[in-house]
């Protein structure tokens, strides 16, 4: 599936000039929500006019693992996101703060700024080569292919 983002060299990893405490530090969805604002469910939680005005960031996006497998797992890696066709473009595209959850703990990671574009469905074979429960959750509603690469 990853093979899509060879055409653009997104496979090519981002350094991150941090250290690698602050490269795996985690934080709760909670937390995220009560200093920034925005629903702890939400992939894009709109931020409350309050907190927009505090800190001017309304660019955030959640992936949850267990839903979005290909979503980016180590800060300045490339990932893919599926999304549903009634999610309007204005809603996700372009540069987006983007944090995935850990597997096994409800925690959250930050990823980096992410540049986030449309591309193009997926073919038969690419759709049968996912795991069933990806399937399952995919065949719920229509669903669309989007790429992120760190910026």
């Amino acid at each position: 599936m990853l093979r899509r983002l060879e055409p653009i060299g997104a496979l090519v990893d981002h350094e991150i000039d941090l250290s690698r405490a602050e490269i795996n530090q985690m934080v709760s969805r909670l937390f995220m929500s009560s200093i920034y604002g925005g629903s702890m469910q939400a992939t894009f939680p709109p931020i409350g006019k309050e907190k927009l005005r505090k800190h001017g960031m309304n660019d955030f996006m959640y992936h949850h693992l267990k839903y979005h497998p290909f979503a980016p797992q180590n800060p300045g890696r490339c990932g893919l996101w599926f999304s549903t066709e009634d999610e309007k473009p204005e809603t996700w595209a372009g540069l987006k703060r983007v944090f995935t959850r850990d597997r096994e703990v409800s925690m959250w990671q930050y990823m980096g700024q992410y540049d986030v574009q449309r591309a193009a469905s997926l073919t038969l074979e690419e759709w049968l080569d996912h795991k069933p429960a990806v399937s399952v959750l995919c065949t719920l509603r229509d669903f669309e292919f989007d790429f992120y690469c760190p910026r």
